[in-house]
């Protein structure tokens, strides 16, 4: 123990010695040498400092201008008779396959002619109000659903017409999958667009010249939805508009699409198929498609009030593009109806409060009404 305390008292003489050692005295601190200085020191400033350029034009920022939009397309025409166009009997109350001529400026002159359906009802003397039923991409004018609500709004006493619309249907142009492959590219599905909701106006100058309507609505499944909108925003005498599985916002489309679920959805390849993981191709598509996007048009140029339907399990439209369309219409005074289930990509036909035929049949009752 008297070993461990002498150890321990020299480590601590030791210590205190070193502290010592390392703390010079306060008389004995060593000032470095500094150079002479070669300049005087400025004289302090005393008087308001001058005015500079820095002071009135503020810094550049490295803030990037927002992107200019393209603008939308234009889905104008001259308003001419109808050429090869069927002449409906005044008496006609049913159904009747129709066709009238509807040129553009491309050079696909076989794509002109279109072919539609028409369902007139008995109340004809009466009817005021007319429908077009728009389809979506791989789908023609006798599609299940388009049949369906044609004699579901005809029973109400509306006049409704379903035409095949561009490269669809009897409209189809020789090629592998039929003329719905110019849909393979951004450009060629902004043509079909465009022309298509051209022709939708002027089936309603066919519905014009032969029924006499007054009050105009238009229904559009997926990319009839976008069509449909287009319409709307084109034509001032559309009344309503109803929006099926449909959206805007292609930036989302784009990114949300699959190879897979294009495929599988019409055994055609779609040119959408491939833009999901590829970002080059979304921003190049998008020049193409700005154009003709929905919910654009529903928000600067449409002024019904839209109904705007989705189903929950859609995996072709993701919720953000059926959400840019559907706030677009809220914005103007629509409604969104979203509805679950395993529903797909497709339209269900429920006739009860909430299904999609009920509510479209109601609202068009409220929106032609005389």
């Amino acid at each position: 123990m008297a070993h461990a305390r002498i150890v321990g008292l020299l480590g601590l003489v030791t210590m205190v010695g070193l502290a010592a050692a390392c703390t010079p005295p306060a008389s004995s601190t060593v000032t470095p040498e500094s150079p002479a200085p070669t300049t005087a020191a400025p004289a302090p400033v005393t008087s308001a400092p001058t005015t500079t350029l820095a002071d009135v034009v503020p810094a550049p920022t490295t803030t990037q201008p927002a992107a200019v939009k393209a603008p939308l397309a234009s889905v104008d025409y001259v308003k001419a008779p109808l050429t090869d166009a069927t002449d409906l009997p005044d008496d006609f109350t049913g159904w009747a396959e129709i066709q009238f001529n509807s040129p553009d400026d491309d050079d696909d002159a076989d794509n002109d002619l279109v072919y539609g359906v028409v369902y007139v009802p008995a109340t004809r003397s009466v009817a005021k109000s007319c429908i077009a039923l728009v389809h979506g991409y791989s789908d023609r004018r006798s599609t299940y659903w388009l049949v369906e609500y044609a004699q579901a709004l005809q029973a109400q006493g509306h006049v409704v017409i379903a035409a095949d619309q561009r490269n669809h249907g009897d409209r189809s142009t020789p090629g592998p999958y039929g003329g719905v492959n110019k849909a393979n590219s951004p450009a060629g599905m902004a043509d079909i667009v465009s022309d298509s909701a051209r022709d939708v106006r002027r089936s309603f100058d066919w519905l014009e010249t032969e029924v006499g309507c007054e009050k105009y609505g238009v229904v559009g499944h997926s990319m009839g939805g976008w069509i449909a909108t287009i319409v709307a925003g084109a034509d001032a005498r559309i009344d309503g508009l109803v929006t099926l599985a449909s959206g805007g916002n292609f930036d989302a489309l784009l990114r949300k699409s699959g190879h897979d679920v294009f495929v599988g959805m019409s055994g055609r390849p779609l040119f959408l198929a491939d833009f999901g993981v590829n970002e080059t191709l979304v921003k190049q598509a998008l020049v193409s498609l700005d154009p003709v996007d929905a919910a654009r048009w529903m928000s600067e140029r449409v002024t019904v009030p839209a109904l705007t339907m989705w189903h929950s399990t859609d995996p072709i439209i993701p919720s953000a593009s059926f959400s840019a369309l559907a706030a677009a219409a809220e914005a103007n005074g629509g409604r969104r109806l979203t509805t679950g289930g395993v529903q797909y990509h497709l339209v269900n036909g429920w006739n009860s409060p909430g299904g999609d035929l009920y509510e479209t049949k109601a609202y068009m009752a409220e929106r032609l009404a005389s």
